[in-house]
């Protein structure tokens, strides 16, 4: 049977929702919150936090075996966390590391999605040199992606559209947004045009379509 343990709920600045993690089977930590959820692989996921009197900021890197990062994010919590999730992450042995978001170009696609829980999730690509980066904004979290490092599956669920997103760590990190019914067709075309086989309705996971492939 599935273990889940280390289970911790912390407020978000500005959501009224809390961040809920939990661990599972050992070796996964699930991060959910409103409209959210999603996975981080303790084994290639290292944390930073930082804290000021305004606010805590938890970062998270994760990156495949040759130490390159594919997945930054960063989580806005309020101010006075810092030792309590430190002392959590230690006790889940996380690399506990300096890490944050880094600059990532010139905005070449924007597009704003409204979440299940009615927040504007603002979804831009950046280029930077040859680098092109997928960033998701929320109210409490910013997450960064090399394009070519994560695999698209979009889904009705319900009532709702499930944007997943699967990224190239070879682990299990993920992430996936629940988003108004009315987006699927906006956010299906958005990956599209970004060049992921997406195929409507309800496709499986697809990764971008690379220059060379029929």
């Amino acid at each position: 049977m599935p273990e889940i343990t280390h289970e911790r709920s912390v407020p978000l600045l500005n959501n009224k929702s809390n961040l809920e993690f939990a661990l599972y089977n050992g070796r996964l930590l699930f991060v959910t919150y409103a409209g959210m959820n999603g996975q981080y692989a303790c084994e290639n996921t290292k944390v930073y936090i930082s804290e000021s009197q305004y606010n805590t900021i938890v970062h998270f890197e994760s990156f495949v075996f040759n130490k390159m990062v594919a997945v930054r994010q960063r989580w806005i919590l309020e101010p006075g966390l810092k030792d309590e999730l430190l002392a959590y992450f230690k006790e889940l042995q996380f690399f506990i590391e300096q890490c944050s978001l880094k600059t990532t170009g010139i905005v070449i696609k924007s597009e704003s999605f409204r979440t299940s829980s009615n927040e504007n999730l603002m979804i831009t690509v950046s280029k930077k040199k040859d680098a092109e980066t997928l960033v998701i904004s929320g109210l409490d979290t910013d997450l960064q992606v090399n394009l070519d490092a994560v695999g698209v599956h979009i889904m009705h669920q319900g009532e709702l559209v499930h944007l997943q997103l699967h990224f190239k760590t070879g682990t299990d990190t993920y992430q996936g947004w629940y988003m108004h019914a009315d987006c699927f067709e906006k956010v299906v075309s958005f990956f599209r045009q970004l060049g992921f086989a997406i195929k409507s309705p309800d496709p499986l996971n697809h990764h971008k379509k690379m220059p060379n492939q029929d």
